[in-house]
């Protein structure tokens, strides 16, 4: 990992990443970083797509799910 030291005066600074990947790879990648530094990465798979539980929720909403929340537990 390559530090940019430049930018480091500013709030963002370039990060170079090796990734490990088979040659010929296309694709979205997920990394993992922390403190600056590379703590993990994994490649998402055709069709895979990262996000938030709110982003599956409007997903699945605009492809014709209804989404139903578990009713409220009543005590006894």
């Amino acid at each position: 990992m390559k530090i940019n030291s430049s930018n480091l005066s500013t709030s963002t600074i370039a990060v170079t990443v090796d990734l490990n990947i088979k040659a010929g790879f296309t694709g979205m990648m997920i990394v993992q970083m922390e403190n600056g530094v590379e703590k993990a990465q994994f490649p998402l798979r055709r069709g895979e797509f990262f996000g938030s539980l709110e982003d599956f929720l409007n997903t699945a909403r605009m492809v014709g799910y209804q989404i139903i929340p578990p009713a409220a537990q009543v005590k006894a």
